[in-house]
């Protein structure tokens, strides 16, 4: 049977229905991520657009299109947290944190993050086991 994930925003208007599995489950640290979103890095799973559905409050999301890069996010009208955002290969990307809240501050280990991209344009380092690819996976592994 397909596990199916429930999130919500911070105030509960928007909720998201996850199933299948993941593309990818990662940190990425790429400048396009860290500039949508304003973080030092996204902490995230990426998803097939088929395989998120909005059962609740999909008019009060509010799209922003990030400028000359095809990659957008969506927040929610009333707390003003990121939903989910697109990535430049056109997946929905949900953060972990949205995962946590949805799952007692716990990740569900199929969840749990796999590997870092563009770890080349990192602003921090992370000291973790998780392999660390300069660009996207394929590419060379940070030594």
């Amino acid at each position: 049977m397909e596990k199916v994930y429930t999130v919500r925003c911070n105030c509960g208007e928007i909720e998201l229905s996850v199933r299948g599995e993941p593309r990818a489950k990662n940190y990425c640290h790429c400048n396009s991520c860290r500039d949508l979103l304003n973080v030092a890095f996204f902490e995230g799973i990426a998803w097939d657009q088929e395989n998120v559905d909005i059962p609740k409050g999909e008019e009060k999301l509010i799209l922003f299109e990030y400028p000359g890069k095809k990659m957008c996010r969506y927040t929610c009208r009333f707390c003003g947290a990121t939903v989910f955002h697109m990535d430049r290969f056109e997946f929905l990307c949900i953060s972990y944190s949205l995962f946590r809240k949805a799952n007692s501050g716990k990740l569900d280990k199929r969840l749990e993050p796999t590997r870092h991209y563009y770890y080349g344009e990192r602003l921090v380092d992370i000291s973790d086991d998780l392999p660390k690819y300069l660009k996207a996976v394929g590419g060379p592994l940070v030594i």
